[in-house]
């Protein structure tokens, strides 16, 4: 799921790249651009409160340099604290649905048609406090050409300040991100749809694990039946004196081969469980045992152990050698419980 969230990531970061090195690009050209010319600044229109633009470059030539911009980025200038539009390219112009007549006007009397009015406080904030500010994919619901259409924007402001700190122009750019961002919105979407499948699929393989597991185990103790019959090639001696046993943890049923259930003097048909199995073993060694089943269980090792059995039948006690292990699913589980014991003397 990490390598998905860094595989959003790292398809959303060539998404934005592109335009984050576009954007410094500009803001390096305007700032200098800007910074050259308020050296030869001209005093401003106490008149109509409109800034006149530097006079070391005509406007025309300014306004022609910042009109060249690339990748469809939206660049506004401003001035005054009455957020006068000294210029807007073509692409800020489109978002907006206006046209250059606004230029050198106030943006409080041309913003009325856009429907974002929080828009204009945050030019007069950034303004006042002197600090820059950007957002990433800022929905805007935008009157454009009659129509409301929603967009998603990566907007930035920027103040340009003389050397007392005083706030001459504001930089604002936009670039469209729309696009990117339902990509990226649909990637996401598909991320978690593809996280909701493999959560099933897990849980799915998980439960075909226990039925495999299961079968195997019921396959186990085939084998040791089969065991018992090639055991038949054998003396009567090791004949009688081996078999093999097998605990289902799921439902605690306690199986003996047919030889093991002579041996411990279980009658035919007779159903036993764990606790049945383990009130045969004398008591002086029941503890010695359940400690090396939960053993086994935890860690998964092998146990062997010596004890003394008291027959289902009442006949007389008898010493065995068992070995058991457990068996586990993918979880870590364990299911089931198997194993052999022999008769010993003692």
């Amino acid at each position: 799921m990490n390598t998905l969230h860094h595989s959003r990531e790292m398809l959303y970061d060539q998404f934005s790249v592109g335009n984050w090195l576009q954007n410094l690009l500009f803001y390096s050209m305007i700032t200098t651009l800007i910074i050259i010319n308020l050296y030869f600044i001209k005093k401003k229109s106490v008149s109509n409160k409109k800034a006149a633009l530097p006079s070391r470059l005509s406007a025309n030539e300014l306004l022609q340099i910042l009109s060249s911009s690339v990748n469809e980025t939206a660049i506004a200038v401003y001035s005054t604290e009455d957020i006068i539009l000294e210029f807007a390219n073509d692409e800020m112009m489109r978002i907006w649905g206006k046209n250059h007549n606004v230029t050198g006007k106030p943006m409080e009397e041309e913003l009325t048609g856009l429907k974002a009015p929080s828009f204009l406080s945050v030019l007069k904030s950034v303004w006042a406090t002197g600090e820059n500010l950007k957002n990433r994919d800022t929905p805007y619901m935008l009157e454009i050409n009659g129509e409301q259409q929603t967009g998603y924007f990566d907007v930035e402001y920027r103040t340009i300040k003389d050397q007392t700190g005083k706030t001459l122009y504001l930089i604002h750019t936009v670039t469209n991100v729309t696009q990117n961002y339902l990509k990226h919105e649909a990637l996401k979407q598909n991320v978690d749809t593809l996280k909701a499948d493999l959560i099933a699929l897990k849980q799915e393989l998980m439960y075909t694990g226990e039925e495999l597991e299961l079968s195997y185990v019921n396959t186990d103790r085939s084998n040791n039946m089969l065991l018992e019959a090639l055991d038949c090639f054998s003396t009567k001696i090791e004949l009688a004196s081996t078999g093999y046993w097998s605990v289902n943890l799921q439902t605690q049923e306690f199986s003996l081969s047919e030889n093991g259930k002579v041996i411990y003097g279980v009658p035919k048909g007779a159903k036993l469980t764990l606790a049945d199995g383990l009130r045969m073993i004398d008591k002086e060694n029941q503890s010695e045992v359940i400690d090396a089943i939960e053993e086994t269980i935890k860690n998964g090792t092998r146990y062997v152990k010596n004890y003394k059995i008291n027959p289902l039948d009442g006949s007389e006690p008898k010493w065995v050698k068992s070995s058991g292990k457990a068996h586990y699913n993918e979880e870590g589980i364990a299911l089931a419980l198997s194993g052999s014991f022999l008769l010993t003397q003692s």
